[in-house]
């Protein structure tokens, strides 16, 4: 296992070297990202409510599905193929 993968409580690796999120905006002040909009981080995977990322001291962390989205690191404008227009 690499730096970039961790395990899931139910055992599965899950390493995303190519994606990462994009904070977009956030909808609690309090939550470790309020000072990252505009911003990429890691994506690590999706629990089924919320996305997984890891906070600034390493830890598994989430962020909630209206506040990112999933863009590719290579072309952080394209989100799934589809090409941002400003």
């Amino acid at each position: 296992m690499n730096d970039k993968s961790l395990l899931t409580e139910q055992g599965q690796v899950i390493t995303n070297n190519d994606y990462a999120l994009m904070i977009i905006k956030c909808s609690d002040s309090m939550r470790w990202y309020s000072d990252k909009v505009g911003q990429l981080v890691d994506f690590l995977g999706d629990n089924g409510d919320e996305f997984l990322s890891c906070e600034v001291k390493g830890f598994l962390t989430h962020v909630e599905y209206d506040d990112a989205i999933i863009v590719n690191r290579a072309a952080p404008r394209s989100i799934a193929g589809t090409v941002l227009i400003e």
